[in-house]
């Protein structure tokens, strides 16, 4: 069984980087540009912490608005929304970090591809960094995904089951990731032991309570997809097939030419990603195949298929 450590040494240098470029963005945020954190989504994300006892927000699901109160507690409460919320941030983009790392190294990967796997969780373009500063749920959703697909690596089935099970009611995008990991794992073992049905029961578990005791307080078993159903199907998409890359580049300016070509970007990236784990099959290549399945999948649902109102 291979070692669950994931405290390398190698891992002080990205971890140096990523502490740096996190202080960084947030003077630059905060001091500079005078951002106003406390808005939108994260708003919503501080509202729903202090109806903690009622999560069921249609849009979010309730796993990051639940972490909040825990660590304000903690806390005694002394502490800002916002550094609250961003000190989770930080923590969770090193923990997702040296995941990566880690996983990188297990799979029998040089430690250059290990130090850029680790740099790049936080350096991806408009995701990282900014999304750790401006504290979304992004950021803690991918540090449980990470290190469960970590503990998948080192056999420990049932910590995995409990980190991807959190990770279900942190953030709706990684549902498909959990998914295909889920059917990875069992291409690759063919499980039949009672110790992989405990596995799976657990992984579901938050899911399932969340949804049932959301269904009596909404009235409705589709409460928890209806309102990300309709944000995918977009009615305000004016083609009826490739609104999201050709609706975006055609708003014009660099702004949606940037956004488009990104889309395009990473959607081939994953294509070349996906076509490399297949053809390199280092030990857990599955996993790789199925992160960017996973990444195809959303791409496909929420862009070349998302159809406006006829």
């Amino acid at each position: 069984m291979k070692s669950l450590k994931i405290f390398p040494y190698g891992i002080l240098a990205p971890l140096a980087l990523l502490s740096v470029g996190f202080i960084a963005i947030a003077l630059y945020f905060g001091l500079v540009l005078k951002y106003e954190f406390l808005r939108s989504d994260v708003l919503w994300y501080w509202q729903d912490s202090l109806d903690w006892q009622t999560p069921f927000n249609n849009y979010h699901v309730s796993g990051y608005p639940l972490i909040i109160p825990l660590l304000r507690n903690i806390s005694f409460g002394k502490l800002p929304p916002i550094m609250l919320m961003m000190g989770i941030n930080y923590t969770a983009l090193l923990v997702g970090a040296m995941a990566v790392y880690k996983s990188v190294k297990i799979s029998g990967i040089s430690d250059r591809f290990a130090f850029l796997g680790a740099c790049l969780l936080g350096l991806w373009p408009f995701v990282g960094l900014v999304n750790a500063v401006d504290p979304l749920a992004d950021v803690p959703a991918m540090a449980f995904l990470l290190t469960g697909l970590l503990a998948l690596q080192c056999s420990r089935k049932w910590v995995a089951a409990h980190l991807f099970g959190i990770s279900l009611i942190v953030r709706k995008a990684l549902w498909p990731f959990v998914s295909l990991l889920v059917i990875a794992y069992i291409c690759k073992n063919r499980p039949r032991t009672r110790r992989d049905i405990v596995a799976l029961i657990i992984l579901v578990v938050p899911i399932f309570i969340l949804r049932l005791t959301g269904t009596f307080y909404h009235g409705s078993p589709e409460w928890i997809v209806s309102s990300s159903a309709n944000v995918g199907a977009d009615t305000r998409a004016t083609l009826p097939i490739l609104d999201g890359v050709i609706g975006t580049i055609a708003q014009g300016g660099v702004k949606g030419l940037i956004k488009g070509g990104l889309i395009v970007t990473f959607t081939i990236a994953s294509l070349l990603l996906l076509f490399l784990s297949y053809q390199v099959k280092s030990s857990f290549f599955q996993y790789g195949i199925a992160i960017c399945a996973a990444s195809l999948f959303l791409f496909i649902f929420l862009t070349l298929l998302r159809f406006g109102q006829q």
